[in-house]
């Protein structure tokens, strides 16, 4: 099986997370696996 790449973006406070976890369990439940890789600019923000 060959990797398949997503990539996510979005203002902040958008609901990305959430929407990401749900359709993460919805894959793994079909029995592909996941990994997620995240980062939070919330250090970078003044």
């Amino acid at each position: 099986m060959q990797a398949r790449y997503i990539m996510i973006g979005g203002f902040l406070e958008s609901r990305k997370t959430t929407v990401v976890r749900k359709f993460a369990r919805r894959l793994n439940a079909q029995g592909l696996k996941v990994g997620l890789i995240t980062a939070s600019p919330h250090s970078l923000i003044l």
